[in-house]
């Protein structure tokens, strides 16, 4: 952060970690239906973490500022909610492998699809094993949308 700041970036938005225990890629150990609490409790100790970097760099530097991305919290508001009833299965991918030693989009020689698709994307928070659908970035996105207009002030 302070080397993009050398370069003359003078406002500088860090996303923390969203909660990787809730990814599909984790939650299918418990048929989609709960996040995986170790993994998350990591997830928060790293942002904790860098919470107090950036409280540190916001104190050495008085022509600068370091915001954080609530990225983790956005994503637990919607996971918890459902995005409000959009989502059918919050954590449950639409996208998912038929077999662990394949991805989403695998094709076997004969170009038979190895994965399985939902059939309604958009109630989908989850694409694949990690990555949200649109949908899910829409749901997310107006959470961060105030921290990202404030540092555009600055």
């Amino acid at each position: 952060m302070k080397r993009v700041r050398k370069l003359g970036v003078r406002n500088i938005g860090i996303t923390d970690l969203p909660p990787l225990g809730c990814t599909p890629d984790l939650t299918i150990i418990d048929s989609y239906r709960a996040c995986n609490d170790s993994v998350n409790n990591m997830v928060d100790l790293h942002n904790a973490v860098l919470s107090a970097a950036v409280r540190e760099l916001n104190e050495g530097f008085t022509d600068s500022k370091f915001l954080v991305l609530g990225v983790n919290q956005a994503f637990m508001s919607v996971i918890n909610s459902k995005g409000e009833g959009k989502f059918k299965e919050v954590l449950k991918p639409c996208c998912a492998a038929l077999d662990q030693q394949f991805s989403c989009s695998n094709t076997d020689s004969d170009g038979k699809k190895l994965y399985s698709l939902c059939s309604d994307r958009r109630s989908s928070f989850y694409w694949d094993s990690v990555h949200p659908t649109q949908v899910g970035w829409a749901a997310v996105a107006p959470q961060i949308r105030d921290v990202v207009l404030h540092l555009a002030k600055f």
